[in-house]
């Protein structure tokens, strides 16, 4: 039998205060759970995503965030390892699982402007920091006499924006300011139905090796079965387009009544505009939702978009 005294479960994490929190929530979690185990933050850094700070994430490819990380667990280096869900690609490494979605915080975008003024009442010609084509084609599709300006960093670094003025306004998720403690800087809360998250946005999700089966019960009773039902259904439809990060796609799922309620966008870059779907299914079936979604965009004004992706 293992000595649980003597092993220290390493948990794998970016060095930034975002990433740090989210560990250390997802460590206190299995401290509370199981007293008798160790456990311990190991900082890896991302080394596409965190040296490669002047180019656009779009043009980094999938994962850029997660793939150091993963590497650590499949080095034997980590134990565990702590995603912002959204960063994760739908397609996980080989040899990886995920095997607990905590609680979800607020997945709405949100703006954070000069002023306070709104995305409506901004002055044409505005300049609006985003490193997201889901987000620059959302804005687009509300105020296409708004200016997109690519930028990069963690969440201060991005707040920042605003007070050099390189910015007018910069569209975050909530989830990490709140996170962070930094909800003052707020101007505004985005209508989910008008400007929906990416998939899987405030979602914490934990990560193991597939064959360590001594961890697998320990990370599960993190779990909350509504964030998961809700991943699979966002992140399955994410992948029936053939899309990731990179893709102007949203998608936000909540389970009412034991119904899943989905509303999803597809943007065109180029022509300014958004598409979007509402469909509800079955708890229990939350792929075949995902199926029903596509199938939507796809018997509408969509459809050429749908062939541009998949």
């Amino acid at each position: 039998m293992t000595d649980r005294s003597k092993r220290v479960i390493r948990i794998a994490t970016r060095n930034s205060r975002l990433a740090t929190y989210q560990a250390t929530v997802v460590k206190e979690g299995l401290e509370s759970k199981f007293p008798d185990y160790k456990f311990s933050l190991n900082y890896v850094n991302s080394e596409v995503g965190d040296i490669n700070k002047d180019k656009p994430l779009a043009d980094l490819g999938l994962g850029v965030f997660v793939r150091s990380i993963e590497q650590s667990l499949l080095d034997f280096n980590s134990d565990i390892a702590v995603h912002s869900l959204k960063d994760v690609p739908t397609i996980l490494t080989p040899g990886l699982e995920m095997v607990a979605f905590l609680d979800r915080e607020d997945a709405r975008d949100v703006n954070v402007s000069n002023h306070n003024v709104s995305l409506i009442d901004l002055p044409a010609g505005s300049k609006i920091g985003t490193s997201s084509p889901r987000r620059a084609a959302q804005i687009m599709n509300v105020r296409s006499d708004l200016t997109i300006v690519p930028i990069r960093g963690n969440v201060p670094t991005r707040v920042s924006k605003i007070e050099t003025s390189e910015c007018d306004a910069v569209i975050l998720a909530a989830a990490g300011l709140k996170r962070l403690e930094m909800t003052h800087h707020i101007s505004e809360y985005l209508d989910i139905d008008d400007f929906i998250p990416a998939p899987g946005q405030g979602i914490i999700g934990v990560q193991i090796r597939s064959e360590d089966s001594e961890l697998f019960p320990i990370v599960r009773a993190l779990n909350n079965f509504e964030s998961e039902v809700c991943s699979i259904t966002e992140r399955k439809f994410l992948e029936l387009l053939g899309s990731g990060c990179q893709m102007p796609v949203g998608a936000h799922a909540r389970v009412i009544e034991n119904e899943i309620h989905m509303v999803s966008s597809i943007g065109d870059l180029d022509a300014r505009k958004c598409y979007f779907s509402k469909i509800v299914g079955e708890v229990k079936h939350p792929e075949n939702l995902a199926e029903e979604t596509k199938h939507d965009f796809e018997s509408g004004e969509a459809k050429y978009l749908i062939g541009r992706y998949t």
